[in-house]
């Protein structure tokens, strides 16, 4: 499916759309912590570079015996075009290795639903775009996560000045595969409207697709994630925590 820029930009805020080659000799991802509790709801504003509101963010964990379901529900609306995307992502609870998705993208009224199994090696993707239903089942590495539970991987790094991993990000939307590389870079304050937070920086990017996003995590547990940027052509999206509420 062609999309414009604009549309591109959308879809950055809902997945880990990022931009870059990966440096050699980076070591993969380290899962070093799950900091999250069984139960977690985190909302968000979304905000474009003026300082307007344009949507929300809500991502929520729940614990069902030994995974997690992850979820992420956006609201989107820039220049006309509005988008929503309902993820749902379930994961082993030990190593956060995805197992089955489900994706719902409306832009404009026009739907596309995405579903997911992964097996040994294996990813089977069925899309269905208006009606019309399309599969591909295409091999993923040992490094691979869903790029659904991107947010929430990012929690579980060695949060260091100076770490570096990559891992390869699975876009089931045009069955890609390719490698992200993620850095933090330092250490700055967020003022969020949930309060100010001391936060790591990390700097992401996924090879192939032009910029560079950005991740601030709060640099004390459970490391929620503070804000989150991107920037397009034309527009600075950006999304700041709200409120959080645990059982």
């Amino acid at each position: 499916m062609k999309r414009s820029l604009l549309v591109l930009v959308l879809l950055a805020i809902v997945c880990l759309a990022l931009a870059g080659c990966c440096p050699p000799a980076v070591a993969t991802l380290t899962i070093s912590q799950i900091p999250w509790p069984d139960e977690e709801v985190t909302t968000y504003t979304i905000e474009d570079q003026d300082g307007n509101t344009i949507g929300s963010c809500e991502l929520t964990v729940h614990k069902d015996g030994d995974t997690y379901i992850l979820t992420d529900h956006l609201e989107l609306t820039i220049e006309g075009i509005e988008a929503t995307d309902d993820t749902t992502i379930t994961v082993n609870a030990t190593d956060l290795k995805p197992i089955s998705g489900m994706e719902t993208m409306v832009i404009n009224e026009q739907t596309m639903e995405i579903t997911t199994t992964y097996s040994a090696g294996e990813l089977a993707i069925t899309a269905t775009v208006d009606g019309e239903v399309q599969s591909a089942t295409i091999p993923i590495p040992a490094d691979a996560y869903d790029d659904g539970e991107g947010y929430f991987l990012l929690r579980t790094i060695p949060f260091e000045i100076g770490y570096a991993a990559t891992f390869t990000d699975v876009l089931a939307a045009s069955a890609a595969t390719p490698k992200t590389t993620i850095t933090v870079v330092g250490e700055e304050e967020v003022e969020a409207p949930l309060g100010s937070f001391d936060c790591y920086k990390l700097e992401v990017s996924i090879a192939g697709i032009p910029g560079k996003q950005y991740f601030w995590y709060g640099v004390n547990s459970p490391h929620y994630l503070v804000k989150f940027e991107v920037e397009g052509e034309d527009i600075t999206i950006i999304m700041l925590l709200e409120a959080v509420s645990t059982p």
